[in-house]
């Protein structure tokens, strides 16, 4: 019984005390002192490359069916376009702060310019949509497209 009780207030104590991770902030630089291992590298980053490329890839559909009467409306869409932006430009700050292995330090690079790119083709869908003009959105899926095979390309580098 004593036992449950010193448990159920150290529980208590960390949820009241306002303890939170916060993220760490791509200004400061790396968030560790020491890369990661190769291997947890390659994990996190292809992990992070997968994610961004289902967010270009939902985006690139739910294009594709605007104007052809299918699902989504615009309203829906431009809020889900709001969220890729947001979900890709946290993945481009994680890849900033975690330091990669020392294999990894050009791919690291080439990825961070990518994920960029692909957070530039989101943000012009994004601004797209707000136009609602069909050219506007066709070129900006072109571009989420285009990045999107470059992210596939660049998986690969940690496959090996």
């Amino acid at each position: 019984m004593y036992r449950k009780i010193v448990l159920l207030t150290c529980v208590a104590a960390c949820a009241l005390s306002g303890c939170s991770i916060e993220r760490a902030d791509p200004k400061d630089g790396y968030s560790t002192e020491y890369p990661v291992t190769a291997l947890e590298y390659n994990l996190f980053i292809s992990k992070e490359i997968g994610v961004v490329e289902n967010q270009l890839i939902t985006r690139i559909m739910a294009a594709d069916k605007l104007f052809t009467g299918g699902i989504p409306d615009f309203p829906t869409e431009k809020e889900a376009a709001e969220e890729s932006v947001n979900k890709v430009a946290e993945i481009r700050d994680e890849i900033i702060v975690t330091m990669p292995a020392k294999e990894y330090e050009s791919d690291r690079e080439s990825t961070l310019n990518l994920v960029e790119d692909a957070l530039t083709a989101l943000e012009a869908y994004q601004d797209a949509l707000e136009s609602a003009d069909e050219t506007m959105i066709t070129d900006a899926a072109s571009d989420m497209e285009m990045s999107y095979i470059a992210l596939s390309g660049e998986a690969n580098n940690y496959y090996e």
